[in-house]
């Protein structure tokens, strides 16, 4: 798992001793200090998991959901509330630009995700 950080498929959670993402020199290091200690190695036993959970949502799916409803307002059959990121009851120009604001960050657009409906 040397040189893997979160996301990546080699990546160990066990082997990142010191749980800053990525499998490094310093997890080697205080590794290396334990020698053939087995209890000392116990004790760098942690399988907690430091990395933050993929998001749910991407941009390029909010993306899509805007564009399949743009110009749709709230009473109208192809009206989307997630699609209506500021919820002021259209799908327009406001909600993509909140989108762009995002930049391609997946976990910028999951928080962008809400499905509450605005409308009366």
């Amino acid at each position: 798992a040397f040189g893997e950080s979160c996301g990546d498929a080699f990546y160990d959670p066990i082997a990142d001793i010191n749980k800053d993402q990525i499998v490094d020199a310093f997890d080697a290091a205080a590794f290396a200090i334990c020698g053939m200690d087995e209890a000392c190695c116990q004790g760098l036993w942690d399988d907690t998991d430091p990395c933050p959970p993929p998001p749910s949502h991407t941009c390029v799916e909010l993306q899509d959901r805007i564009t399949d409803t743009f110009g749709e307002s709230c009473g109208t059959v192809g009206y989307d509330p997630v699609a209506d990121v500021n919820k002021d009851q259209t799908i327009n120009v406001f909600d993509i630009v909140m989108l762009a604001l995002c930049e391609g960050d997946d976990t910028c657009c999951d928080g962008l995700w809400d499905t509450t409906d605005p409308c009366p």
